[in-house]
């Protein structure tokens, strides 16, 4: 199943009616179910989150939809994590990129993970670049990655290509690194 992330922004998310907005669009594309898609917040604009934003946030999880953490660094406090209805953590790529290779790296991101693994989400390395690292995230308890490693940004037509080729084997192996 192909997965469309979309970013939406705190002042976006902080509005009355936010969420139904988002509705209305999806509803244009009956062919696309909302687990398909997941809305990514930034932990920087979850910190204090607005009682409009959080309930633009739980009415989305409850149609359905994907909601990740973006850029996670252990800023949040567990109390406001637990209150967001998330489905998936981004951890941030500064925690990730060398991991494999920097004591004091591999503690911070062990510490996001001891942080977050109650909450039975699903962790996202992002900034896989090198082998090593990903070999350390998948050990350390991320379920997925994301990153150079694994594909570089690249034009639709040039995903179009890459997508085809990859077998149910590979993408069961980009997809679950953790496993």
């Amino acid at each position: 199943i192909l997965r469309l992330y979309m970013n939406l922004a705190e002042k976006f998310l902080s509005q009355r009616g936010a969420a139904n907005l988002l509705l209305g669009i999806c509803s244009d594309f009956p062919e696309v179910e909302p687990r398909m898609i997941t809305f990514d917040v930034t932990e920087e604009e979850v910190v204090e989150p607005s009682e409009h934003m959080a309930s633009n946030l739980a009415r989305l999880r409850a149609k359905g939809f994907g909601i990740a953490l973006d850029n996670f660094a252990a800023c949040i406090s567990g109390e406001v994590l637990a209150r967001l209805p998330l489905t998936e953590i981004k951890l941030n790529p500064s925690l990730v990129m060398g991991s494999a290779q920097k004591k004091g790296s591999q503690n911070v991101l062990q510490t996001c993970l001891k942080q977050v693994q109650d909450l039975k989400v699903v962790i996202v390395a992002e900034g896989v670049e090198r082998g090593e690292d990903w070999d350390f995230v998948a050990s350390a308890g991320c379920d997925l990655a994301q990153g150079h490693l694994i594909a570089k940004p690249m034009e639709p037509a040039a995903f179009q290509a890459w997508a085809k080729k990859q077998t149910p084997a590979t993408q069961a192996a980009v997809l679950a690194i953790g496993r």
